[in-house]
């Protein structure tokens, strides 16, 4: 019973240090992101919006190395389906999108229409691109590839490890969170990438999942923000609901796969016991 508790008080310690350091790490990043916008420093902006992921890449796979005894192809970082796990994690994001778009319009008759790339929008959207895949891959990186594998490889079970890294992933948003619901669509996020981190056993995957989620998120709204690609007039008359669909198809996507997977199992359960 002892020795239960030291490894439980062990394994506390590690998630709260690493939770600490990460969001340490973050906050610093954005009082230094906000310190460039405010003096127009754009070139050392650029330069840190690269610099972040690839520290935080580097980050985890030395703490990975050192806490979890793992090299870089145990916990995904690399593999050989690379491409196909971001286009994978691109096509699942984009298809929930696509749902919350076609809901949102549905329960609250709001119109959206579709803007043409022009080439004044050009810069902005490479932009926008450039910023949505540096958040995927940092986030992506920390709460799944470090937090979530730490807990699995100290034997905690998949649903505890995916609630208490959803939880952090969820909490660590609070500085941009406008309503209170949203707290709940994050958890339901994490979890979801939690399932598809380990169905594909590529970090990968979640990127490309995070990436188009962001990019989307970014590029909708009215046509008084930069680089706005879906026009919703009058979208902040309709905000907490659509962060209510958010939370409810992110819920519904979240028990889909859970349902999925059960099936799966129980399948491949009865062949082995039929065939072998």
């Amino acid at each position: 019973m002892k020795q239960k508790n030291k490894i439980t008080f062990r394994i506390f310690g590690v998630i709260t240090l690493e939770a600490l350091i990460g969001l340490l790490v973050f906050y610093t990043f954005l009082i230094l992101i906000t310190f460039c916008n405010e003096n127009n420093l754009t070139l050392y902006k650029n330069i840190l919006w690269i610099l972040f992921p690839l520290f935080i890449y580097y980050l985890v796979v030395y703490s990975n190395k050192k806490i979890n005894k793992l090299e870089v192809s145990d916990f995904g970082f690399r593999t050989k389906k690379n491409i196909f796990n971001i286009g994978l994690g691109i096509t699942l994001g984009f298809l929930v999108m696509c749902s919350i778009l076609l809901s949102f319009k549905f329960f609250t008759e709001g119109n959206f229409r579709f803007i043409l790339i022009e080439k004044s929008l050009i810069y902005s959207i490479i932009g926008v691109l450039l910023t949505s895949f540096a958040i995927a891959c940092w986030e992506e990186f920390f709460f799944r590839g470090l937090l979530f594998i730490t807990l699995l490889k100290n034997k905690v079970n998949f649903h505890i490890s995916a609630i208490i890294s959803s939880l952090i992933f969820s909490f660590s948003h609070y500085y941009d969170i406008t309503h209170s619901v949203w707290f709940i669509g994050l958890f339901f996020m994490g979890y979801l990438l939690c399932y598809l981190y380990r169905y594909t056993g590529s970090i990968w995957s979640v990127v490309g999942f995070h990436f188009i989620w962001d990019f989307l998120v970014f590029v909708i709204g009215d046509q008084t923000v930069d680089a706005v690609l879906i026009d919703i007039p009058f979208i902040a008359g309709y905000e907490q609901q659509l962060y209510i669909i958010m939370t409810i198809i992110l819920g519904v996507t979240l028990i889909v796969f859970e349902l999925s997977i059960r099936k799966t199992n129980r399948l491949i359960s009865q062949l082995n016991q039929t065939y072998y």
